[in-house]
């Protein structure tokens, strides 16, 4: 089951210009840039993962200030490479600045493509968790606790990709599994399990989401285990393997936060 292709090259899904023309206001006082030198872009560090505001730094690594542009940040985001310089001078040194006058340098950015050497082993991976699920949807009436462990391996599987590679929010194309495994559990009367599955999943960030009919589905099951087990809103313990897999992974992602907000999105050769 392949959910997607890996396409040429020369496809950019987001049709980015031949030229960009940015403005950032600079917001650190001991900035100091000359005219054509290279600029990066990383994560901003106070902004969420998938974010437009990104950080504008010089070569040298000193910060500029933020920008906030919708267009160029999914484009680096998604995986996209990029060459940026700025095109105007400072303002000269020897003159007073008025009180209160922010400097601002404009940015040139030329798109290079996307890196499909970043995206092609995401899209991989998703091809990968796509069988998983095609095996468990084979084994589930059958042999359903086969179909248990392929369905939570492709949990497993989203998650890390999620949390080890920002490019996957945009290039992953396979559907979270949460409404086969949660139906499979309910047919096992394994209502608690099934339950703590529908709630992780609610507490997981997905990007890609389900469609609209499988969301619909996962409610009215939600809501008729809840019934079956009799429980009130906070009276449920949310201890299911995929809830323990996600929270351990939040805590590592949590000690990794510095590596990942200083992820930089383009590589300049000035």
């Amino acid at each position: 089951m392949n959910t997607t292709r890996t396409p040429s090259s020369a496809v950019d899904p987001f049709r980015v210009e031949e030229k960009l023309t940015l403005s950032v206001v600079i917001d650190n006082p001991d900035a100091d840039w000359r005219k054509g030198q290279a600029v990066i872009f990383k994560r901003a560090l106070e902004a969420s993962a998938g974010s437009d505001v990104l950080e504008a730094r010089l070569d040298t690594g000193m910060r500029l200030g933020q920008i906030c542009n919708t267009l160029i940040a999914r484009y680096l985001q998604a995986g996209g490479k990029a060459r940026a310089k700025i095109i105007n001078r400072p303002g000269l040194s020897f003159l007073p600045a008025k009180k209160g006058q922010l400097k601002t340098a404009l940015i040139e950015v030329r798109p290079d493509g996307l890196d499909w050497s970043l995206i092609d082993p995401i899209i991989q991976r998703d091809n990968e968790i796509a069988y998983k699920i095609t095996e468990a949807a084979h084994f589930s009436k059958r042999q359903p606790s086969i179909a248990l462990a392929f369905y939570q391996d492709a949990i497993n599987d989203i998650i890390d990709l999620h949390f080890e590679n920002p490019l996957a929010d945009h290039w992953r194309r396979v559907i979270f599994p949460v409404n086969e495994l949660s139906a499979l559990l309910e047919s096992q009367k394994e209502y608690k399990r099934a339950y703590e599955t529908i709630r992780a999943y609610e507490a997981f960030d997905d990007k890609l989401g389900l469609p609209p009919e499988e969301m619909a589905q996962l409610q009215k099951r939600k809501h008729r285990l809840k019934r079956e087990l009799r429980l009130n809103e906070g009276e449920i313990k949310q201890g299911s393997p995929l809830y323990s897999k996600q929270m351990e992974e939040v805590r590592r992602l949590a000690v990794d936060s510095t590596v990942t907000n200083l992820h930089y999105f383009s590589k300049n050769e000035g």
